[in-house]
């Protein structure tokens, strides 16, 4: 059955077709038409469009899209506008050279959002580019739990605060991390009792970085039948080599007048720069058989 003054041109279908028929009135007469649906693709070289409309099979809200050039082939460039319905899902858009006005953004799953900063650098602020939206408060924000996303906190005059602010007064907090308060080492050197007679012994402080330093040493006095004799050594070497193997002059009566302490407490303050590497306390005890000589130095390190 056929139509006079319908052509019917062939194209080139993947998959199915499904068939219908129209009534067709020609005249007194009723003809029935079949019509095709095709499911699939068509394989066609350009076709010129004037107006489509969309249409949403489950809501029925349509969409009109007005055409303003051809899409050929695989190129779909088109001047298009949207007046009514909705546009669910957009693969990838190569470029947009303007958008006049979004409503609202729902949600950028992933990727980057991003202006030309040659386009926006020395432009009038307010105008060009992103803005960067703050929570302007007056107190503290709440805590959120951890990994949230969150925004940044101005004061209400929009100037950025920073960890560290305090409200209540408007001020940013500073905290010396290593104040000078710190800046030294204390520690008992040496506490012996009762020590061996005929003793020869060296302990030593490590003077790297430090500018002072004082001792505190306190004996058992004469009561004891050996004798105690404590001096101070020191060596400028910084060769790496071993404390107790570099080489060591006295420095006892250049740092503190005397040439020695025997049997008695003392305290030796060195309150100028001492730009050595090691600094050794030496005791000796002698030959009285008497294994009864007490020794404690107290040492503190200024830097």
């Amino acid at each position: 059955m056929g139509l006079d003054g319908t052509n019917y041109n062939k194209y080139s279908l993947a998959q199915r077709a499904y068939n219908s028929y129209v009534p067709v009135e020609s005249g007194t007469n009723t003809f029935f038409a079949q019509r095709q649906y095709l499911e699939g693709s068509i394989s066609v070289g350009t076709v010129s469009v004037g107006a489509v409309e969309l249409k949403d099979d489950v809501t029925g809200d349509r969409a009109r899209i007005i055409a303003g050039t051809d899409i050929a082939g695989t190129t779909k460039s088109l001047a298009v506008a949207i007046s009514a319905g909705t546009v669910d899902s957009i693969g990838t858009i190569g470029q947009i050279d303007t958008i006049s006005n979004i409503g609202t953004l729902a949600n950028i799953t992933s990727g980057t959002v991003q202006a030309n900063g040659s386009d926006i650098e020395d432009s009038v602020a307010g105008n060009t580019g992103f803005m960067q939206i703050g929570l302007a408060r007056n107190s503290q924000k709440g805590t959120v739990a951890e990994d949230d996303a969150v925004r940044m906190v101005t004061n209400l005059n929009g100037e950025q605060v920073s960890a560290g602010h305090t409200w209540a007064s408007l001020s940013n907090r500073t905290e010396e991390i290593d104040p000078i308060s710190q800046h030294y080492v204390s520690e008992t050197l040496i506490d012996e009792t009762n020590i061996t007679t005929d003793t020869t012994s060296y302990s030593y402080i490590d003077m790297a970085g430090v500018k002072y330093v004082g001792l505190q040493g306190e004996t058992s006095g004469t009561a004891p039948t050996d004798e105690l004799t404590v001096t101070l050594e020191a060596s400028i070497q910084d060769d790496s080599t071993a404390a107790a193997s570099c080489a060591y002059q006295d420095v006892t009566d250049a740092l503190t007048g005397v040439s020695s302490w025997v049997d008695t407490d003392f305290m030796a303050l060195v309150n100028t720069p001492l730009p050595v590497k090691y600094l050794r306390v030496k005791y000796v005890t002698s030959n009285g058989s008497g294994n009864d000589c007490d020794l404690t130095v107290y040492t503190k390190k200024l830097y």
